[in-house]
């Protein structure tokens, strides 16, 4: 909350949260309405050293430009993506997530269900990607949209019978063809864990929030702590 404390970063998680405080072009939230936690680890995230051809970078970091002509949800929505992140209103606080892995909150057995667990095992044809191509911000190139690499994730290509199913991404807030591949090799990991479960449970469930990971033991199942992420 105190202003005096800023200073200018790269952080995508900290684009976030400077946008929806800013009441000159962005949400003007306050900052107690902010999950300051998670953005912390959000930022953190972010801030990891990774390894490249030539030496290390950040994880993730912002670089690009936002347009007063766009909605809030169009300029979010671009910073979210140069850390392949998400954003949620919880209990009257703005949550924001980086494309990281979180411990679960909370692990759930077969005392928590209240009804009958349900399982989609795939995801239909038209929402499966096994390829991904897209744009980035090329300093290289005079800051212009340059292709990168398009990404492949071999075991998910032969899931689909060797048969090329292409997503298509632009980030707008990266200006690194590592980091870009890193976010799309991501992308490709998610879409590649197609179980989704339906879970009725007890009062315990009241823990877990959209975008919170929790682990499953379920004995007729034999699903021993198998990690879940709460997407709805």
């Amino acid at each position: 909350a105190d202003s005096t404390t800023w200073a200018y970063s790269t952080n995508p998680a900290l684009a976030v949260a400077d946008y929806l405080m800013n009441a000159d072009f962005g949400l003007g939230v306050s900052s107690s309405k902010i999950d300051w936690a998670a953005i912390k680890t959000a930022a953190d995230g972010c801030d990891v050293s990774v390894s490249v051809p030539g030496g290390t970078q950040s994880r993730f970091t912002c670089n690009g430009v936002l347009f007063g002509t766009d909605s809030h949800k169009t300029n979010i929505n671009k910073l979210l993506s140069a850390m392949n992140g998400s954003i949620a209103y919880i209990d009257g606080y703005y949550v924001v997530k980086a494309g990281i892995h979180e411990n679960p909150v909370v692990d759930l057995d077969e005392d928590d269900l209240s009804g009958s667990i349900s399982i989609k095992t795939s995801l239909e044809r038209g929402d499966r990607f096994n390829t991904v191509k897209g744009v980035f911000i090329d300093p290289a190139s005079n800051y212009k949209s340059t292709e990168f690499p398009k990404v492949q994730l071999s075991t998910a290509y032969s899931r689909d019978n060797d048969e090329e199913l292409h997503k298509e991404i632009a980030l707008n807030m990266t200006n690194s063809s590592y980091m870009a591949q890193r976010i799309a090799h991501k992308l490709i990991q998610q879409s590649d864990l197609q179980k989704i479960i339906t879970y009725p449970t007890n009062m315990k469930g009241l823990r877990v929030a959209v975008g919170d990971r929790v682990r499953v033991t379920n004995t007729e199942l034999s699903w021993t702590l198998k990690e879940f992420q709460c997407v709805q």
